[in-house]
């Protein structure tokens, strides 16, 4: 038996259960801490600002409608920090790497290529976590806050349909639980974890997208355009369908239904917002959608990232 000199063997022969979660986590909390160097979180003193203009806009509206404005309006700061972070950090951090000469420190000690992109991939996913839970945690406590209003307001409007008449201890009850479906619930959870899931999904295309780009700039527009694609995705679908738009129609239409992901699955903030609930099968499944192309655009950047030259 010959022996065989460790560089000989090929960078992507790395079995999964050799990926060493210790490295991984560390890559993964010193691109944290790199990434909270650049003050991201100065984007969380904006959030609140423009909350607190929300809440004090209150004066302006019932109750009720104040209450949607107030989660509205959070969901949409919060879907616009995570879409612009993960884009441009994840699209960073390779090129940034690489300037630094960080990425040959790296990969010269025992360091498999798959998990210097877990590391950096999980280390923007944890600092978006931690951010959408800031987010998250003050606007239920303004929801909070409002909900004693919006009681008020649904009993009154009660008791004015009644035109002076008894009302039952029932229909109270039943006027409060209509309030509680625009409070707090499960389903906002489920809100917030399909945009975190939104935001990893897009943070590992940014991050497959950086492996072959020669720019941060280029991989930042390449990126954006995947994601305004992927809200389109179910209506690309049917246009094709319905307009059978030919051979070469459907090979574009068939191409970009595989090559972008869905992005649209995840968009149930408008219905949570609303009171409509998420059930759990729905949560479960937007999990393994999320988790589908989370590991596919690992995998194929783990596949072009192993035979790069750098």
């Amino acid at each position: 038996m010959t022996d065989r000199a460790p560089d000989a063997i090929p960078a992507h022969v790395v079995p999964v259960w050799e990926i060493s979660p210790l490295r991984v986590w560390v890559l993964a909390r010193a691109t944290f801490v790199q990434l909270v160097r650049m003050k991201v979180f100065y984007f969380l003193l904006i959030f609140a600002a423009l909350v607190l203009v929300v809440a004090g806009a209150g004066l302006f509206w019932l109750p009720t409608e104040h209450l949607i404005a107030i989660k509205r309006w959070s969901f949409g700061a919060m879907y616009l920090f995570t879409m612009v972070y993960s884009i441009s950090a994840t699209a960073l951090l390779l090129p940034r790497d690489l300037e630094d000469r960080t990425l040959y420190t790296i990969l010269s000690k025992p360091v498999p290529r798959i998990e210097y992109l877990l590391g950096r991939l999980f280390g923007v996913l944890l600092l978006n976590a931690l951010a959408l839970a800031a987010m998250f945690l003050a606007m239920c406590l303004l929801v909070a806050w409002k909900m004693p209003s919006v009681e008020k307001q649904l009993v009154q409007e009660l008791l004015q349909g009644a035109g002076g008449e008894a009302v039952s201890l029932n229909e109270v009850n039943q006027a409060k639980a209509d309030a509680a479906r625009y409070g707090l619930s499960t389903s906002l959870l489920w809100a917030v974890w399909a945009l975190y899931l939104k935001a990893c999904v897009v943070s590992a295309v940014t991050l497959f997208i950086s492996t072959i780009a020669s720019s941060s700039l280029f991989t930042i527009v390449t990126s954006a355009m995947v994601v305004f694609i992927g809200h389109f995705h179910q209506l690309i679908l049917d246009f094709w369908k319905v307009n059978e738009t030919g051979w070469f129609g459907g090979l574009i239409g068939r191409l970009l239904v595989i090559v972008f992901p869905n992005l649209g699955l995840f968009d149930v903030v408008d219905e949570v917002i609303t009171g409509t609930e998420l059930t759990l099968g729905a949560g479960l499944q937007l999990t393994g959608m999320g988790l589908f192309y989370i590991g596919l655009f690992v995998l194929v950047a783990q596949l072009v990232f192993v035979d790069k030259e750098l």
